[in-house]
């Protein structure tokens, strides 16, 4: 399984708040290799990134880019980490 569904090489922050008494971190899974592709993001309460193992990445030759282009249903938030 680790060959064909690897773990992400690393996780990039994308976005982050910490207002009220639960923050939320958003992470996007970077993949090992252009040869695969993370759906997907990982969200949490810390702000450290998440394990490696908590998700794997599949082969780029399995997906194919959405008909359109993804529409935006709200308006993010500023984040105070940025």
């Amino acid at each position: 399984m680790r060959t064909s569904f690897p773990h992400p090489e690393r996780f990039h922050r994308v976005w982050g708040i910490q207002t009220g008494t639960e923050p939320l971190f958003v992470w996007e899974p970077i993949p090992p290799s252009d040869e695969y592709v993370a759906l997907g993001m990982i969200a949490t309460k810390e702000e450290e990134a998440p394990p490696l193992r908590c998700v794997h990445c599949v082969p780029r030759e399995w997906v194919e880019p959405a008909p359109e282009l993804v529409k935006m249903l709200s308006k993010p938030a500023p984040s105070v980490l940025d």
